[in-house]
């Protein structure tokens, strides 16, 4: 049986609208990225097309981005990117 491909569709573009950094945080270590205008996410030079799928590459493992990637709402006030789709 052939293996399902998932297709990850990008509506991150639809909640901001200038890049911003986000970050989270494995085993005390905090990684940096930026969410970028049409709602790549660019971390390490590469460009995913979806918070999930850049959250994958540091996890290795599957990771709902929208939980894990966090952005600065207000100075020193880090939430969750799934906080932007309340707005």
């Amino acid at each position: 049986m052939a293996e399902k491909k998932r297709i990850h569709k990008n509506k991150l573009n639809l909640y901001i609208r200038e890049e911003m950094r986000i970050r989270c945080r494995v085993k005390d270590k905090l990684h940096y990225a930026t969410a970028r205008k049409d709602g790549t996410i660019l971390y390490n030079k590469r460009i995913y097309n979806s918070p999930s799928l850049a959250a994958r590459v540091i996890t290795n493992h599957e990771s709902n981005g929208w939980r894990y990637w966090r952005y600065e709402r207000t100075p020193g006030e880090w939430v969750a990117l799934r906080e932007l789709r309340k707005r």
